[in-house]
C-alpha cells in the first residue's frame, strides 16, 4: 500500500520549486514591463518636470535611503524570523525604538544644521522656501 503523505524531501522540492518559479516570473515581467512604461510615461513626465526635479528627486530619494537604513538598523527584516510572536513583538519594539531615538536626533540636527548640509550638498535649492 503506498504512502498517502508525501516524502518530507519532495514536498521541499515542491515548495523550493514554487518559490523559484514566482521569482523568476516576477523577474520577466519586470523586465518586460519597464520599457513599456518608460515609453508610454516619459514624455508626460517630462512634460511636467524639468531636468532640476529629477535632480531634486534623486538626491531626496538618496538622503531618505541612507536615514531610512540608518532608522530602523535593518531590524525590520528581522521582525519575520523569531519563532515565537512575543520575540516578535518585541524585536518591533526595538525597531520602534530605534526610529524613534533616530527621529529625535535627526530633527535637531537638521533644524540646527540644516544650512550646514545644504552648503554640503551643493544644492540650495533643496533648502526651504519662506512665504
Amino acid at each position: 500500500m503506498p504512502n498517502p503523505e508525501p516524502s518530507r524531501s519532495s514536498s521541499f522540492a515542491t515548495d523550493v520549486l514554487k518559490l523559484v518559479t514566482g521569482t523568476t516570473l516576477a523577474q520577466v515581467i519586470t523586465i518586460l514591463a519597464a520599457p513599456v512604461i518608460t515609453i508610454l510615461a516619459a514624455p508626460v513626465i517630462t512634460r511636467l518636470y524639468g531636468p532640476e526635479a529629477f535632480g531634486f528627486l534623486a538626491i531626496f530619494t538618496s538622503i531618505t535611503s541612507i536615514l531610512g537604513v540608518i532608522a530602523c538598523m535593518r531590524y525590520e527584516l528581522a521582525i519575520m524570523l523569531p519563532k515565537t510572536d512575543e520575540e516578535a513583538a518585541n524585536l518591533l519594539g526595538l525597531c520602534l525604538l530605534c526610529v524613534t531615538v533616530v527621529t529625535g536626533l535627526t530633527i535637531p540636527a537638521l533644524y540646527f544644521g540644516g544650512d550646514a548640509l545644504l552648503s554640503l550638498l551643493r544644492h540650495p535649492g533643496l533648502a526651504p522656501t519662506s512665504s
